[in-house]
């Protein structure tokens, strides 16, 4: 599920899942539900609204969440949406989120320590000693790139050239590997 659910980040995981055979409800405030998916009226911004998502489906789990627009504070109107879920047995959740800060750092963050710790490294850390669960990193080449970005509706131009900034990075990385 889904709320505000047919925006561009919603509609294309709602794709995705279909096509794995995955059960999808959208929410809308307005205009018209993408076919083929069952939709319910919601807004974020009105907890009249809340209960519809409910009555067409009482299966829900998981939920995806996109921040209602206009709100600079995330969780305060998200909160009784979350609590009534809760209720109904819903157990998991996704959360869309971008920077928080008022102000773009406009950099990568480097995190240094007494270890140099590879992507492959750190996930078999949260495997054994924080997570207790396994966690897998997966290495992304310009190929995989090239292949998926298109599955996402990207255009060929823009997956040709992030194709090129990738391998240039690559490259060029100043990090030890």
């Amino acid at each position: 599920m889904s709320p505000q659910g047919t925006g561009k980040t919603a509609t294309r995981i709602a794709r995705l899942l279909q096509d794995i055979n995955q059960p999808v409800l959208l929410t809308l405030r307005k205009g018209v539900l993408p076919g083929p998916f069952k939709g319910a009226k919601f807004d974020g911004h009105y907890p009249s609204t809340f209960e519809n998502v409910f009555t067409i489906d009482l299966n829900i789990d998981p939920i995806y969440l996109v921040a209602p627009a206009g709100s600079s504070e995330v969780f305060p109107p998200m909160k009784p949406f979350i609590d009534l879920a809760v209720k109904k047995d819903v157990n998991r959740f996704v959360l869309l989120s971008a920077l928080t800060d008022e102000k773009s750092h406009n950099t990568d963050h480097i995190l240094t320590g007494s270890e140099l710790l590879s992507y492959d490294d750190v996930s078999v850390l949260l495997s054994s000693d924080v997570l207790r669960r396994k966690i897998t990193h997966t290495r992304i080449t310009s190929e995989s790139l090239k292949t998926r970005y298109p599955d996402f509706g990207i255009d060929d131009g823009y997956v040709g050239l992030s194709a090129l900034v990738f391998e240039d990075l690559n490259a060029n990385s100043v990090e030890e590997k």
